[in-house]
């Protein structure tokens, strides 16, 4: 939710986020965006968002596949072994950045504060040794196509942009960028 727009919960992840990751109590003392956290039942907050239907912030529910297309793909070229959902969904979200610069949908302070956070995290870091033509083959069944397009969820300066007019030599380039050197081949 902080990339699609909750400045708050943005701020709260750049503040406490290694510690948040840590699981460590002291964070969890406090409710960051009360729109976007809601009391669990013992001492954690669990997330909640709609489960039904395209309600919700900038675009509906896609919103929420923010960094999932190409974090989905690296995901599969992985196994499902090597990489957690949350893992690969990084690697995703660094893509989204690179596509949304490369389109001029997202401005680069935003890539870089989003790219800062996932560092401070250690999100995404590391190339990865999969083969691009095995990303690639994975990205062409995801789900979020429409009329053969894929969707892509990209950030803004505040917030997402759903676009499926996103050129294949951009994704091409998004992802080898995610890739190790010679693993790209």
């Amino acid at each position: 939710m902080a990339a699609l727009g909750d400045e708050r919960l943005f701020e709260a992840l750049e503040r406490d986020g290694p510690a948040i990751a840590r699981g460590e109590d002291r964070v969890f003392d406090r409710a960051w965006s009360p729109n976007s956290w809601s009391a669990a039942p013992g001492p954690r907050w669990r997330w909640w968002w709609p489960t039904s239907g395209e309600r919700g912030p900038a675009g509906g529910r896609i919103t929420l596949n923010l960094g999932h297309s190409l974090g989905h793909a690296v995901e599969a070229a992985a196994g499902y072994g090597d990489l957690l959902h949350g893992e690969a969904v990084a690697y995703g979200l660094r893509a989204a950045c690179r596509i949304g610069l490369a389109t001029g949908v997202t401005p680069p302070e935003r890539a870089d504060r989003i790219g800062r956070l996932l560092d401070v995290l250690d999100l995404g870091r590391e190339p990865l040794p999969y083969a691009l033509d095995t990303v690639l083959d994975h990205l062409a069944t995801d789900k979020k196509h429409s009329g053969r397009r894929l969707r892509w969820v990209l950030p803004t300066e505040d917030g997402v942009v759903v676009r499926s007019d996103i050129d294949d030599d951009v994704v091409r380039a998004a992802a080898t960028s995610l890739l190790a050197a010679g693993s790209a081949a």
